[in-house]
């Protein structure tokens, strides 16, 4: 079985940098209209691609303790991290985006770094990793799992139709 799960998620991660590129224009910009809609985003929409890793693939993953203890774990934290600067960037817009605006251009650039670079480490480690370690039987679990999930976006859902097809 050629179901390349991870394909789907790395053409997730494709529409995540280009959201990331329309955010660091807007910080450039100080265009809070825009850096809202990214922090949007990040909250409602990412979600179910963080879900689709964390419920599916890194618990198949988890069985290999090899790879639960060294790879998944930083993810996982990466992934608290995240969320964290996410919501310490809303914090600084509500309170006062004014006052806030060279914290909020510092903290939106921590974020766009933090997030190529955990992008940068699924795609060329981890995904790789699990392609080469999941049996066709994990990945047609993980597969279900992510049909159950759905995608973070219409463009991600083109994406994804793509990827299908091209496995």
């Amino acid at each position: 079985m050629d179901n390349k799960i991870t394909g789907i998620l790395s053409s997730e991660h494709q529409t995540v940098l280009k959201k990331l590129d329309k955010f660091e224009t807007a910080l450039q910009e100080k265009d809070l209209k825009t850096i809202n809609e990214i922090i949007n985003f990040f909250e409602n929409k990412l979600i179910l691609h963080r879900r689709k890793e964390e419920e599916y693939l890194f618990k198949e993953l988890e069985k290999y303790e090899e790879i639960q203890a060294g790879p998944i774990t930083c993810m996982l934290e990466e992934h608290k991290e995240e969320k964290e600067l996410v919501s310490k960037l809303k914090n600084l817009i509500r309170t006062n985006p004014v006052k806030n605006t060279v914290e909020i251009q510092k903290t939106g650039l921590e974020i766009i770094h933090f997030l190529r670079n955990h992008i940068w480490k699924e795609d060329n480690v981890l995904f790789p990793l699990a392609e080469k370690t999941l049996s066709d039987e994990e990945k047609k679990r993980i597969s279900v799992g992510f049909d159950s999930i759905g995608t973070c976006c219409e463009e991600c859902c083109h994406n994804s139709k793509t990827q299908r097809r091209s496995s």
